[in-house]
């Protein structure tokens, strides 16, 4: 190697455009070239794998660096390569020099030589949605020094037998292998020097506006068909799946950064992947298999999936995908578990029984009306089905029951919209960016368009009429259909609980013949199925929110509210008059909705319906009386029974189902943590809260941590000193029993401190206290309390709200106190 090379190679090493160990950050992806080395052992016929920090070392890749794209050539980047893989091996740097002395070293230099054949094997180019490109370079060689095959912390040395498809040892190792670049070149033919067929590109097509996603379909399973009528079909299928483009820019954002650096998804990446997005938790993982999934979108049967199959599977998956020739296609792979061509006997065994889990949950079908299932299926094919028949049973209905089977039970692109797992590729002008990371309200990119509706307000501020200006088509624009279907739609279930339920405003000015007759109107026109149709629809809304939202300013943060319509409806009057037609701020409710006030049903329905109304808008946190047996201890669950009689206790539950799924925390411009009682103890991490399940029936027993939110107090520091000493506690990292509550823990300055540093935040709002002013600060003004609803039990406290508001690129905390 030259002196100059050994100079640009020092300078390179000592540059921060070398990242070893690490990825650059999602949005610089483009401004570094993947550098990758296989390393094969002849000696011992074994090939080096680096384990991936970033994935906590559970996942093998080759050995890579990433390198700035602007200053480094390829033969420089196989220098470095090469020079930081001796590095790992720890040979020293006099020997390691002269590796790149290739192939004619002469015996005399023998030991001072490490690598031959030493040559470029892969050229590709990943292409991001904002017209960039990732470059990956893979570089092959023979190491053929001394010291060989010793693991190190990175570096794993892996017998090439271990890679053969129908090996014992394949089953297990590919549950770590992060893609597919590690079967590709794991054989000993495969140490060869580049040629113009290992040049790839993968490419998102900005002209067209769409993927390349045509080529999902099986061709040896459609020869019959013709190629047109093919296309013809998955268009339609793509048509009907109601994908935009830029929510196909976000599941290609989510699949290109979640595999690298490697270029497509292995099953050990799917699975991992799943995960992140919780997809795992949206199908029943006691009937389907992630391998299994896996391989119904693998129809090229390589062990690994490019996007296009990625995202066709993903479609196959949505619940409201339409069930046609592509969804077929995916299940018969999903069945014919050996990929022989085939559904077996066996296999036929397993499809008939998840067909009978559907059908005994179906209140629609009996065993007496369903003879043509897979059972009957089972009858007439005794030894195995291809897939014509497969597909002609389903059409002709000897199966039955097949559109149930591998779905998820929630829409896929809602699981990418809520998922914080990944960041955004592109932070400049092309083409979109994932609404998820747009809570900076500076750094957001704001695209404006004209709305569909012209309103008129009446001299309260409420919605008289709404016009329609502009003909759009509501079928491509989701959010111009909910504005159509609820909020402009006055005969809405949610606008008739608003119009309803504001008839108590004043409630308590009323003289008792008059209130008596409001509450009635009120409770009768609450009936039964307008609650549980309510419920029904707040569900689907809370059930694909983070356990911890993340919320931008300007917004009003409400304390407890304890079933004070009163209070409740002359908040609306002042802070929001004019919602749901026209909303300003956003608005976070604390939690502690039910309980000790006379209209909790009441209270609850206003926010269901007003959180489904504007979903974006207001923000409900889970109080710890939204819990069952602390309603059954106060008044909640009689007053059920009491508006409601025998119906009472459905309503209750229906109620609890919606409280089993409400977030417990939110973060406001990521810098103020909200929550009902204060920090947790047993996780004080937030990426480890989010990770939190969404259903809890029994925080206390399923989620500690959750419970303790909901539970906590904050402490002086006089009071916990003097509380301390009376327990004879000396090690308690600032957080005690809590007495009071006889149940979860006192938080003193020095937790909140730590908590607030470990997170990066700033403040803590909270509830769970009555205040006689509203408002109180704890912690030096770190911690703050509202409660806000009045004369609580009857006594003489006053009601308080928060406003969070930015001006002049500063942040203001605005006590609001309420004259009720």
């Amino acid at each position: 190697m030259s002196s100059t090379q050994d100079d640009c190679n020092e300078e390179l090493k000592n540059d921060p455009i070398i990242l070893h160990h690490r990825l650059p950050r999602a949005n610089q992806l483009h401004r570094y070239k993947i550098c990758a080395l296989v390393v094969h052992c002849r000696r011992h016929h074994s090939i080096a794998l680096q384990n991936l920090p970033h994935l906590n070392g559970r996942y093998y890749w080759l050995p890579f660096v990433a390198i700035a794209q602007e200053s480094t050539k390829w033969l420089e980047m196989g220098s470095i390569i090469g020079e930081i893989f001796c590095k790992e091996m720890k040979i020293p740097y006099n020997v390691s020099k002269s590796f790149f002395a290739i192939e004619n070293s002469n015996k005399n230099n023998e030991q001072s030589i490490v690598f031959e054949k030493f040559s470029i094997r892969s050229l590709t180019r990943i292409q991001l949605p904002n017209a960039e490109f990732i470059e990956q370079i893979i570089f092959s060689a023979n190491w053929i020094h001394k010291i060989c095959c010793s693991d190190t912390n990175h570096i794993k040395w892996i017998p090439i037998e271990t890679f053969k498809p129908d090996s014992n040892l394949f089953l297990n190792i590919r549950k770590r292998i992060w893609g597919p670049e590690i079967l590709k070149f794991s054989s000993n033919d495969q140490f060869e020097p580049v040629s113009q067929n290992h040049y790839h590109s993968i490419e998102f097509k900005e002209q067209t506006g769409k993927l390349d996603v045509l080529k999902y379909f099986n061709s040896e399973l459609d020869r019959n068909n013709s190629s047109s009528k093919t296309k013809i079909i998955f268009n339609q299928f793509l048509s009907e799946a109601m994908l935009e483009e830029n929510q196909i820019v976000t599941i290609y954002n989510h699949y290109v950064q979640h595999c690298y650096p490697s270029t497509s998804m292995s099953l050990a990446s799917f699975v991992n992947f799943s995960h992140k997005i919780k997809l795992d938790q949206s199908i029943d993982l006691n009937l389907y298999k992630l391998p299994n999934i896996f391989k119904a979108m693998n129809y090229k049967i390589k062990n690994f999936i490019g996007f296009n199959e990625f995202l066709l599977g993903l479609i196959c998956l949505d619940p409201k995908a339409p069930h046609t020739q592509p969804r077929f296609t995916f299940l018969f792979r999903y069945y014919d578990s050996d990929s022989d061509g085939f559904i077996s006997e066996q296999e036929l065994e397993k499809l008939h029984s998840d067909l009978e889990h559907y059908r005994k949950r179906s209140l629609q079908s009996s065993p007496s009306s369903s003879p043509s299932t897979a059972a009957a299926a089972q009858e007439d094919y005794k030894t195995k089905i291809d897939y014509e028949t497969f597909v002609t049973a389903i059409n002709t209905q000897k199966i039955k029951g097949t559109e149930f089977l591998c779905r998820s039970n929630k829409s896929i692109i809602k699981l990418f919209e809520q998922s914080e797992a990944f960041d955004s590729i592109t932070f400049d002008q092309k083409p979109f960016r994932p609404k998820i990371l747009s809570n900076c309200v500076k750094c957001r990119r704001k695209n404006y368009s004209i709305a569909l509706h012209s309103l008129r307000l009446d001299r309260k501020g409420r919605l008289k009429d709404s016009r329609l200006i502009l003909d759009h088509r509501p079928r491509k624009h989701p959010l111009q259909r909910h504005s159509l279907e609820y909020v402009f739609n006055e005969n809405s279930n949610a606008n008739y609980i608003l119009n309803l339920i504001r008839k108590l405003y004043g409630v308590e000015r009323m003289d008792e013949r008059r209130k008596k007759e409001i509450t009635t109107e009120v409770i009768n026109g609450l009936s039964f199925n307008v609650i549980k149709n309510v419920c029904d629809d707040v569900s689907e809304i809370f059930a694909t929110e983070s356990r911890i939202l993340k919320i931008s300013t300007p917004i009003y943060i409400l304390g407890d509210i304890h079933g004070n319509i009163n209070d409740l409806l002359i908040f609306e009057a002042q802070l929001w008059p004019m919602a749901p037609a026209v909303t300003s701020s956003n608005v976070l409710f604390l939690g502690d909705y039910v309980d000790r006030g006379e209209f909790s049903i009441e209270v609850v329905c206003y926010l269901f319906a007003m959180k489904i109304l504007c979903p974006v808008k207001f923000h409900l946190l889970r109080g710890n009386h939204e819990i069952r047996s602390i309603q059954r201890s106060f008044t909640f669950e009689k007053e059920c029974s009491e508006k409601y009689g025998r119906f009472g206790p459905n309503i209750f539950e229906t109620f609890n189902q919606v409280f089993d799924l409400i977030p417990f925390a939110a973060i406001v411009d990521e810098s103020i943590y909200c929550a009902h009682g204060g920090i947790p103890f047993s996780l004080t991490k937030i990426e480890d809260l989010v990770r939190l399940p969404v259903v809890l029936q029994d925080p206390e027993q399923e989620a500690p941590a959750v419970w303790e939110i909901l539970w906590s107090d904050p402490m002086t520091n006089i009071e916990f000193q003097e509380l301390s000493n009376f327990m004879k506690k000396t090690e308690h990292n600032g957080y005690l029993s809590n007495m009071k509550r006889s149940t979860a823990f006192y938080f003193a300055e020095k937790a909140t401190q730590n908590f607030l540093k470990q997170n990066n935040l700033s403040h803590v709002i909270r509830a769970h206290e009555v205040i006689d002013e509203g408002f109180k600060f704890n912690h030096r003004g770190m911690v703050l309390t509202v409660f806000s609803c009045s004369k609580y039990c009857g006594g003489p406290n006053k009601a308080a709200a928060i406003m969070i508001e930015e001006y002049d690129r500063k942040g203001f905390i605005k006590i609001i106190s309420l004259e009720t």
